[in-house]
């Protein structure tokens, strides 16, 4: 049994010369054999597993939100599992108020369903805060943070020329594995503010983002809930050459911090010895 999270890409929004932009894989082995999941798989996804993990073993894909790094990269991995021969379905896992987008987009791009394979749909929103089972060994607890209540105040109050009908959903994902004495791990695209994270009380290791948030912050909710391992990626400007640091601010408040870069693969379950 084993559970490893493969970094393939770990800036945010704006790719750098040492960072490509975020994409994650959730890779299980277990007694179903090797699978692997998407998480917020970004542009250039498709070329990441192709040059990494291949398509063959992929078992659905995670979308936290709507923001475009976050599932750009999704349709090219879609294409190109269906050349190399994919014909099951492919569970997706979305916000509600992307489905429609989604549809649209494989349509206009020639990604029928009935030509590929068949794509099924999964609302977070009609799951919020509470279990949705994946599959028998592995379920999500997806409940909302603040991360676009921005946008959503500044459409309130009417500050753009244009009108929408965005619901402005972003989840933090839980990670329950069953066939591993239910292991749980943590997982934000973004967050609203670092004190969201107060909503991981039970999981050993959170990833997180650091395109927004304060490291120090972060290293004194993380205390306070007394998780284990605070994986952090999804780098802004100001800290994605700043890694040395980050650990040291981590281990001068007594949290254990630790960044990764493109490529890197951290072993969750069985644990690593610290």
């Amino acid at each position: 049994m084993g559970i490893q999270l493969h970094f393939l890409g770990t800036s945010s929004g704006l790719p750098t010369k040492i960072r490509r932009n975020q994409t994650i894989v959730l890779e299980i082995d277990s007694t179903k054999g090797r699978q692997h999941y998407l998480i917020d798989p970004a542009d250039g996804a498709s070329s990441f597993l192709a040059a990494d993990l291949g398509h063959e073993h992929l078992a659905g894909v995670f979308i936290s939100h709507m923001h475009i790094d976050h599932f750009s990269g999704l349709f090219q991995v879609m294409k190109t599992a269906w050349h190399l021969g994919r014909t099951s379905p492919l569970p997706i896992y979305l916000p509600e108020e992307g489905i429609p987008l989604i549809r649209s987009v494989m349509e206009q791009s020639y990604l029928w369903p009935e030509m590929i394979y068949p794509v099924e749909f999964h609302s977070l929103q009609s799951s919020c805060n509470q279990l949705l089972n994946v599959d028998k060994q592995l379920s999500i607890l997806p409940t909302p943070n603040e991360h676009l209540m921005v946008y959503k105040r500044r459409s309130d109050k009417r500050n753009w020329n244009y009108g929408t009908q965005a619901s402005f959903e972003s989840y933090c994902l839980e990670f329950v594995h069953h066939h591993a004495e239910d292991y749980r791990w943590g997982y934000v695209g973004n967050l609203g503010r670092e004190q969201e994270v107060q909503r991981f009380t039970k999981c050993s290791t959170v990833v997180t983002e650091l395109a927004h948030l304060d490291p120090a912050i972060l290293c004194l909710e993380f205390k306070a809930l007394g998780t284990e391992q605070v994986i952090v990626t999804h780098y802004g400007l100001k800290w994605e050459q700043r890694t040395d640091e980050i650990r040291r601010i981590g281990e001068e408040i007594g949290c254990r911090m630790l960044p990764v870069d493109d490529g890197e693969v951290v072993q969750l379950y069985p644990p690593d010895d610290p």
